[in-house]
């Protein structure tokens, strides 16, 4: 058999089924027998059913069955049928399907005779087909059962011959339950889809061709084969012998002598069935025809479509392109390579592309001794681009251009090139106008007294400005290259690497840059503290980051005094404030011991007074005595209450006498009767021994922040608790009055807050207050107890 032309399962198009069918019709003929013809229809499928690139076989295996009486089958078929119907058929006129040729890609399944579970299989009942579910489907598919497959007497034949010619098609073999032996075959064999095609003969016996393929069949290509099914039925015709016999099976076939007009019923048969078949194939060929022409009108518009799209494309480009011969004469030009050169289009036809574009350079050396790029694409067949040459136009003034030689290949012959350049004037002067800014740039970061760095993603420095190197000792070139880390003291690395990997995080995070402290060390190994500003940003090349370096060497410094000065204004605070409460204390003493017990002492003079003169005295004048010194008396009752408010107010006697916890309560029970504000008081303290100058801040606390409820809070409640927790000593006020605006809590003219918060860190101890508007305030302090 030979080669011939190979067909793609996966592209199968009308013109391959045409000649697919020319080249199995001529099968038939050249066949000298039923076996052989069925043979040759496998073996040609299988090896002209081809991938179009490599050649290999798209077919894993294909065959060919046709349904034959059992009487006619050969001894080792009969006997094959018998073993799969468990008993010999109660008439050799049953129906077998027998396969008759296979062609594939193991050596056994190219010889028929190696085959035993498909070799004939009896159709002799619906129930009993269903073993083989494939050939099952294949019949169902084809639209026939078991009682269209008709004896050739059956006026049925004709009907059926006429319209059946169907196909059996699995695009999806793996896991289908109509293709067998899963596992063995489909998986082992990459079998990708099963198709079948066939028919009915004059006979009366069906014929079935089946494709296993290792490719996935299109639909379309399905559709083809039901034409194919035709071909391969003429192929067979001529070797169908039980055609015709539909009166007398066995009666011989004679041809009478020409010229009688009378041909025997085999014959008739034969040629009517011939006809048909011919009659069919000459419908689907007039079908191919008109779909032929139809398709080539559409090519010819498709075309003239490209062509008027193509010329548009050319006429709208704001680049110049341009044709060229072999020689570089140009044979074609569009508007915009006319308009750039200055010249009218029809001018540019047969001039040379060199002498037309080609003067003097930029810097006005001779550019016409150099071989044009044009000519070099034509000469050795490869892309020319240039993107630093000057195009000359024909007044004379020339413009930098970016250009391209493309050589045009026919057939492998260079036949010529097509030139495309583009003005790029604009791109010269933004390119300089780039330079003078990098320089500007780099002048102003090299200007700048802080260091600046840039790093690429792996830490590597790849530029810094002279601020760097005066601010590290190193000249540029030791820096560039080596890693950030080398300026920074070791203890400081990990932080770095920390900061580093999480630059950026959020675009506004990475443009605004965040700040951070290292310690830096310079070349000859001195530390010195130093702020690090670190923004990053990605460019197509990579991510970099880019660190502003400022000493603060005299900032820390300044800190350090400032604080320094701090803490000692805080100690001469706290060491006023104690001298405050000692002698808030020495006066509170005196006042009661000196003025209190003398105003006593005069209470106690003037009711012996009344006493003593009210007797000697007429009614009247006693009477005004009395009252004379009961005034007295009540005068001197409002003065001890007053000065012993103010001695309870310059220093309480029951915080010294009683301790801390009596003390903020006797404060809760005296803010209640001054102010009418309801405060509770709880505690889970019976005894708690406080140093004398941490008691006295603490009640001072409490002191202030009931004050400020009784100013400001509008309140009608107020809480203190007083609690220890560990080495720790809590107090908490809590009222639910109006609020303090965030401003207050943060005002420095606060100076009450200031001051409970001074006093607070006077003894390492914290100070929060929290305060919703409309929810009140509470004051938190925690105080270290040792």
């Amino acid at each position: 058999m030979t080669a011939g032309r190979t067909y793609d399962l996966t592209t199968f198009s009308l013109r391959d089924m045409t000649e697919c069918g020319v080249a199995l019709r001529a099968l038939g003929p050249s066949s000298p027998g039923l076996h052989e013809v069925a043979q040759n229809l496998s073996q040609f499928l299988y090896s002209h059913l081809c991938d179009r690139h490599t050649g290999l076989p798209q077919c894993v295996l294909v065959r060919c069955f046709l349904t034959r009486e059992y009487g006619s089958l050969g001894e080792a078929d009969r006997q094959l049928a018998s073993q799969a119907l468990g008993r010999r058929p109660r008439s050799n006129a049953m129906k077998c399907l027998t396969l008759m040729g296979t062609a594939g890609l193991e050596a056994e399944w190219n010889d028929r005779d190696r085959s035993r579970r498909y070799r004939a299989i009896p159709l002799v009942s619906e129930q009993f087909v269903s073993q083989f579910p494939m050939f099952s489907q294949l019949l169902r598919q084809f639209g026939v059962n078991l009682e269209s497959i008709v004896p050739p007497g059956s006026d049925l034949v004709i009907d059926w011959e006429e319209r059946t010619h169907n196909v059996f098609f699995v695009p999806d073999a793996v896991k289908s339950p109509f293709v067998p032996v899963q596992d063995e075959f489909v998986l082992r064999y990459g079998v990708r889809s099963v198709l079948g095609f066939g028919g009915i003969l004059p006979s009366g016996h069906l014929f079935a061709v089946i494709l296993f393929a290792n490719v996935p069949i299109p639909s379309d290509t399905a559709d083809h084969f039901r034409t194919l099914a035709l071909s391969v039925k003429l192929a067979i015709l001529p070797h169908d012998q039980s055609a015709g016999s539909r009166h007398n099976r066995h009666q011989k076939c004679t041809v009478e002598p020409a010229g009688t007009g009378r041909f025997n019923q085999q014959a008739a048969a034969l040629l009517q069935s011939r006809v048909g078949t011919l009659q069919q194939l000459l419908a689907v060929h007039e079908r191919t025809v008109i779909a032929d022409v139809i398709q080539r009108d559409l090519d010819e518009a498709n075309l003239e479509r490209l062509r008027r799209d193509y010329e548009l494309l050319l006429n709208s480009a704001w680049d110049g392109i341009c044709r060229v011969d072999l020689h570089g004469n140009v044979t074609f030009a569009n508007p915009a390579a006319a308009s750039l050169l200055g010249w009218r289009a029809v001018e540019l036809i047969g001039r040379s592309m060199q002498k037309l574009v080609r003067q003097t350079r930029a810097d006005g050396t001779d550019d016409t001794a150099d071989e044009f790029p044009v000519m070099r694409s034509l000469r050795q067949g490869m892309i020319q681009h240039s993107v630093d040459e000057m195009f000359w136009r024909k007044d004379g003034t020339g413009f930098p251009v970016e250009y391209s030689s493309t050589p045009i290949l026919e057939d492998d012959r260079i036949v010529g090139a097509v030139v495309t350049f583009r003005d790029i004037s604009r791109r010269k002067e933004a390119e300089l106008a780039l330079r003078k800014s990098e320089e500007q740039l780099r002048a102003f970061v090299d200007s700048s007294e802080d260091g600046i760095i840039t790093m690429d993603a792996g830490g590597a420095i790849v530029f810094c400005n002279r601020g760097a190197e005066q601010l590290f000792g190193y000249a540029r070139a030791d820096l560039l290259g080596q890693p950030m880390t080398r300026l920074l003291a070791e203890r400081h690395h990990p932080l770095y690497w920390r900061i580093v990997l999480g630059a950026g995080a959020t675009p506004a995070e990475a443009e605004r840059g965040t700040l951070f402290e290292f310690i830096g060390v310079k070349r000859d190994g001195t530390e010195f503290p130093l702020e690090l500003s670190l923004s990053t940003w990605t460019i197509p090349s990579g991510r970099f980051f880019t660190g502003i370096i400022h000493d603060i060497t005299g900032r820390k410094r300044a800190e350090q005094e400032l604080h320094q000065a701090l803490e000692g204004v805080r100690t001469l605070s706290h060491k006023l404030e104690a001298v405050r409460e000692d002698e808030r204390t020495r006066i509170a003493r005196e006042l009661h011991d000196e003025l209190g017990v003398g105003l006593t002492c005069l209470k106690l003079d003037l009711s012996r007074i009344r006493t003593l003169v009210t007797g000697d005295l007429a009614p009247r004048e006693r009477a005004k005595l009395t009252d004379k010194v009961q005034s007295m008396t009540q005068q001197i009752d409002a003065t001890i209450t007053a000065v012993q408010r103010i001695v309870a107010e310059l220093r309480p006697g029951v915080l010294d006498d009683l301790g801390l916890v009596a003390a903020v309560e006797w404060q809760c029970r005296d803010f209640t009767r001054r102010t009418g504000i309801k405060c509770a008081f709880a505690t889970g303290i019976e005894d708690l021994h406080v140093e004398r100058g941490q008691a006295t801040a603490v009640f001072r606390i409490c002191q202030e922040a009931l004050t400020n409820v009784a100013r400001h809070a509008a309140a009608t409640e107020a809480k203190v608790r007083l609690e220890a927790a560990g080495d720790d000593l809590l107090l908490e006020v809590w009222d639910n009055g109006a609020g303090v605006p965030e401003v207050r809590l943060s005002d420095p003219k606060s100076f009450g807050l200031q001051g409970m918060r001074e006093r607070a860190r006077g003894y390492r101890g914290t100070l929060t207050i929290a305060s919703e508007p409309g929810r009140g305030t509470a004051v938190r302090l925690r105080l270290p107890l040792h």
